[in-house]
């Protein structure tokens, strides 16, 4: 048992600790976004809360159910502040009364949600290049499964921010894209420049695409050192999520003293995949071993099934270009596939 005095200096060392936090927080630069949710009757929103004036911290999301309107509406995310619910500030209420609010907010409810303009997401990281790409999503309920945060923000410019996107939903036509990742800002919706646009405004023209969304988006690829190409051999690492696409498109091609011996070239880097953001990697190089497997004698497809492992980490071994004993003749195979291609669209 803690006697009186002890509980007394627990509880001012435990509301010290939350005050510096709490001055911590305030000092960051904070982004506010309005939300509108909309239910059928009896059907929770699916918003799971912690905090509230009897507690040590301002009520944040915690949880969202899957599946729920909250969950694949795609504006929330876990650990942003909800400071309002239909104009109502949120200050003064406790946990239970912040809860009761939002049971009894109706059919539709508009929320108010604080998000930190500091978030590392919206950072470049450090050695990366840009790159640019499109990629077409078809929607689904509506929806393409990525929550943006940033923007335009009037005119305090010190809290403008790139349009980031700061989650992407599990299952949704963006995660099933393969290519899109947390991070990556969108420049373009359906052709129209988002550069200098508000948040709603790109909430806006996600919403009112009819079935297809084209985003133009800004990623990085990591910068290397490229002495290591001038070694004979190299191990490229790749790193990917599970359910990532490598986007590594090969040529195989036969040695003809021997029908059974192959090499695979790499002939084409999927813009925005794996493979392109690591950087390692350029067409033409040839593929000599994946995952400690070489592939002297395996068959194509056997070796495309090898690149789309689930692994989080893939190695590859690598002559690269400028170091084979054919390296005219690749050139010539890819730019005739090339020459090809272009007669094919025109």
């Amino acid at each position: 048992m803690l006697g009186g005095n002890n509980e007394d200096k627990i509880s001012r060392c435990l509301c010290r600790i939350f005050k510096k936090h709490h001055r911590n927080d305030d000092s960051k630069a904070k982004g506010i976004v309005d939300i509108c949710l909309q239910r059928s009757i009896n059907c929770p929103f699916g918003i799971g809360l912690t905090g509230g004036r009897d507690q040590l911290h301002p009520p944040s999301i915690t949880f969202l159910r899957p599946g729920s309107i909250a969950h694949v509406s795609d504006q929330l995310r876990i650990g942003e502040q909800l400071k309002q619910v239909n104009g109502i500030a949120l200050n003064n209420l406790t946990h239970q009364q912040i809860m009761t609010l939002l049971r009894n907010s109706g059919n539709c409810v508009y929320l108010q949600v604080e998000y930190n303009l500091d978030d590392n997401d919206f950072k470049q990281p450090t050695n990366t290049r840009l790159a640019y790409a499109d990629i077409r999503l078809i929607k689904e309920n509506n929806r393409i499964g990525i929550t943006l945060r940033g923007g335009a923000y009037g005119p305090d410019r010190e809290k403008s921010r790139p349009l980031t996107i700061m989650n992407i939903r599990t299952g949704s036509p963006a995660y099933q894209e393969k290519r899109l990742r947390i991070g990556d800002r969108v420049l373009g919706i359906n052709g129209a420049d988002v550069f200098n646009a508000t948040l709603a405004a790109a909430q806006k023209l996600l919403f009112e695409a009819v079935s297809t969304v084209v985003l133009t988006i800004e990623y990085y690829i990591n910068t290397i050192d490229m002495t290591y190409r001038n070694s004979n051999c190299f191990c490229v690492k790749i790193e990917k999520d599970f359910h990532l696409d490598i986007g590594i498109e090969l040529i195989c091609e036969i040695d003809h003293a021997n029908k059974t011996t192959y090499a695979f070239f790499i002939d084409h880097l999927v813009p925005a995949s794996a493979a392109d953001r690591c950087g390692a990697l350029f067409p033409g190089d040839q593929i000599i071993a994946i995952n400690g497997c070489k592939l002297d004698f395996i068959p194509f497809p056997d070796v495309c099934r090898l690149l789309q492992t689930s692994l989080p980490i893939i190695y590859l071994e690598i002559i690269p270009v400028n170091q084979q004993r054919y390296p005219i003749f690749l050139k010539f195979l890819l730019h005739l596939k090339y020459f090809l291609n272009s007669n094919l669209l025109s």
